[in-house]
């Protein structure tokens, strides 16, 4: 484990960064929220999603589309995806670091409280998606610091694809790595490489957002730092000094 974390890398390998809500409510939020965000929050542009279309009784019946966005709003360098039980923002890339997201999503959930709609929350997560790109096969070897073998025999990483799970202090760290990936940025341009998805979740027992937020939500920077020493964790050293780390 790393006893010190850069606070930024010159070559970013990021791809993805989002923030979700999921909850319960009362009503439907997707009749009300977008609206009101629009206009409260300045947003350019509103959209509904290809699933808005799904009867709100198959969603509710089906897990994999429970959460699904119906609406989509583009917020500056965020877009934000409303749902009948979810509420996502994701930060369009270049990210614009931990402290403007942080702010971002506090403004957006204080918004969603001002309707004095009853929200309560089942988990909130950060999801954080980087691709590092490589030159030939043998260096993604190089890059992790991760040891796989199947049999007594080593595992080819460029074709490996690995899922795992893990506690960490009342936190769930979902981790994904695949050996070859392609992701399509907002901007129009692909990046391929290794890709490494680290989602860190908290599950909430029912607790109103309203009283999430007056806590100051604290809890949201301790998740972020769980995510980050995820990812710096994964990285051998000759990885991480291939984005260029800049220290504090």
């Amino acid at each position: 484990m790393r006893t010190e974390l850069p606070i930024k890398l010159d070559k970013d390998p990021l791809v993805g960064v989002v923030f979700e809500l999921r909850f319960s409510s009362s009503q439907t939020l997707p009749n009300i929220l977008p609206g009101y965000l629009f206009t409260n929050l300045g947003c350019s542009n509103i959209t509904k999603t290809p699933q808005s279309e799904i009867p709100e009784v198959i969603k509710n019946s089906d897990p994999n589309l429970m959460y699904v966005p119906s609406f989509l709003l583009d917020w500056g360098n965020y877009q934000i995806f409303i749902g009948e039980r979810s509420l996502t923002l994701s930060c369009n890339i270049p990210y614009q670091g931990w402290s403007d997201f942080n702010k971002n999503i506090k403004v957006l959930l204080e918004k969603a409280v001002e309707l004095s709609i009853e929200i309560n929350v089942e988990r909130y997560s950060l999801k954080y998606t980087d691709i590092i790109e490589y030159n030939h096969v043998g260096s993604i070897q190089e890059l992790l610091n991760v040891e796989l073998n199947i049999g007594g025999e080593s595992v080819d990483l460029p074709r490996t694809q690995m899922r795992t799970e893990k506690e960490s202090d009342g936190s769930i760290i979902i981790t994904q790595l695949i050996g070859s990936a392609d992701a399509e940025l907002h901007s129009g341009t692909t990046k391929s490489g290794l890709l490494i998805d680290v989602d860190a979740i908290n599950l909430v027992s029912n607790v109103e957002l309203k009283a999430l937020l007056q806590g100051n939500f604290t809890d949201l920077d301790e998740l972020h730092k769980k995510n980050k020493v995820t990812f710096f964790n994964l990285l051998s050293e000759d990885g991480l000094n291939r984005l260029e780390p800049i220290y504090g």
